[in-house]
């Protein structure tokens, strides 16, 4: 008889991007909302909020398991497009190259880093430098300066965010590569358990069976093993085996391997 820890297998992780996302979101959301969008822009402030609140809704939706029908990568880049597009409205109607809101930028240029590694934070970066560029222009030497120096903040964070997207992308890809390689070695544990004339039975930590080979099942006199499955496994080895049961406890609870023979 062995015994398992409780302790639940970890999918791949989603990583930064998804966070990032809801960061950009909750950033351009309160700005929006501060920002007093329907004096600005002379439209309800439902509207934009609406539209954001969709697209993060969606990208969280999509990375919990839900909305399946759309690739993640897909509504990311959508939430981005549609954040992005917020901010060059807000920007361009609150001052320009003045405005308060340029920072706003900032996340998200990070967020299509990690989106798309370092050519997506590149890409961006140099679509807010454009935008800054072609709708509010120059200004003399002053604004050439201001317009590089912002230029340059915004691609030293495209290219960093890049970086660590494309570690992160390394990671996930290692991490699916040991996933299936576990499961794998799990599908032969199985198979072996079932094969081996010797019963076997295993219980999680709290005395919960886990699993029961058919040869135990039949020491047991069970006709259907997997109707022991999540039951405790005193109320079937009390009676038959104490000293076994007691033995279980003892190593569950110190973490000592105690062997016996019967």
């Amino acid at each position: 008889m062995t015994f398992d820890s409780d302790e639940p297998k970890r999918g791949a992780r989603v990583g930064l991007l998804v966070p990032a996302c809801l960061v950009v979101s909750g950033l351009l959301g309160a700005f929006l909302w501060t920002a007093d969008v329907t004096a600005v822009l002379g439209i309800p402030a439902s509207a934009p909020l609406a539209l954001l609140a969709l697209t993060s809704a969606l990208v969280a939706a999509r990375a919990l398991g839900f909305a399946t029908a759309v690739r993640l990568d897909t509504l990311v880049g959508v939430h981005l497009a549609v954040a992005f597009a917020l901010t060059t409205v807000l920007v361009h109607f609150t001052g320009g190259a003045k405005s308060p809101f340029g920072p706003l930028y900032l996340p998200i240029v990070f967020a299509a880093g990690l989106y798309r590694e370092t050519r997506g934070g590149l890409l961006f970066a140099a679509a807010a430098t454009l935008a800054f560029a072609l709708l509010h222009g120059t200004g003399g030497a002053s604004g050439v300066l201001s317009l590089a120096a912002n230029a340059g903040c915004l691609f030293a964070i495209g290219a960093l965010a890049g970086a660590a997207g494309a570690a992160s992308r390394r990671q996930d890809a290692r991490f699916d590569e040991v996933s299936t390689e576990l499961d794998r070695v799990l599908a032969s544990t199985e198979r072996v358990i079932e094969s081996v004339p010797v019963g076997i039975l295993t219980a999680s930590v709290d005395g919960r069976i886990t699993r029961i080979n058919h040869a135990a099942a039949a020491i047991l006199a069970i006709d259907d093993p997997l109707s022991l499955v999540g039951f405790d496994l005193r109320d079937y080895l009390g009676g038959i085996a104490p000293a076994l049961v007691d033995a279980f406890e003892f190593a569950a609870v110190t973490g000592k391997w105690s062997v016996r023979e019967e």
